[in-house]
């Protein structure tokens, strides 16, 4: 999730500095900015994190096909939500992000969420921050003009979903940004990035990511 580096960046600089320090120029500061920005990259890469198994695919190997798995779900509880998912699915954990990709790690989901008082940074403000950068790192980028709002755990996301080449691989992202509760010195920015090869997206958002976004939570 490219522009979480910048938004991470912002709400660090804004929020979750100590009292002493009130700008993102000290040394300090910007340790911690630097480490945030490292824990977003981690979660990032394009396609998952297994662009070698995508090289071989692209170059004629056939992409599994999508079945639902057998796997029971287990729950995961982040910082301030809580969401099922398959337990044989691979879970890369940061201080405010989490990964969660099936076992051939080829699609998933991606969450981080930031404290955000009084939601000063704008949801569809960093929604669209978010889609700039990541499209900004694929090629032949569409629109895929879905709704540009959703509910999800009984708040209204902001939404985006396009498609693009990566390392000639075909991937599709979705991305929804949301603040929570909303305008409160408690508030926190919520993002995710689900994620699959284009060919297998809708399978894979019927199959695996649905059933996630319904069974995700709020827990403040």
């Amino acid at each position: 999730m490219f522009s979480l580096i910048r938004l991470g960046a912002l709400a660090m600089c804004a929020f979750l500095l100590s009292p002493g320090l009130t700008a993102c120029r000290g040394e300090t500061a910007s340790t911690i900015v630097q480490t945030k920005m490292q824990e977003v990259r981690a979660m990032s890469l394009p396609f998952g994190v297994s662009m070698s198994q995508a090289s071989t695919e692209a170059q004629g190997g056939p992409l599994a096909e999508v079945t639902p798995s057998t796997s029971p779900m287990k729950s995961y509880q982040g910082n301030g939500y809580t969401i099922s998912y398959p337990a044989d699915w691979s879970i890369n954990q940061g201080t405010t992000n989490v990964t969660m990709t099936e076992p051939a790690m080829q699609y998933g989901i991606a969450i981080v969420s930031l404290n955000n008082p009084n939601g000063t940074i704008d949801a569809n403000e960093g929604l669209q921050l978010e889609a700039k950068d990541l499209a900004s790192n694929l090629s032949n980028v569409q629109d895929d003009n879905i709704a540009s709002t959703t509910t999800e755990g009984g708040e209204t996301w902001y939404q985006k979903e396009f498609t693009g080449t990566f390392q000639g691989e075909k991937v599709t992202y979705a991305i929804m940004v949301t603040n929570h509760p909303a305008n409160t010195s408690g508030t926190k920015i919520f993002e995710e990035v689900y994620f699959a090869p284009t060919n297998q997206f809708s399978q894979v958002k019927a199959a695996y990511i649905q059933p996630m976004l319904t069974s995700f939570a709020f827990t403040a």
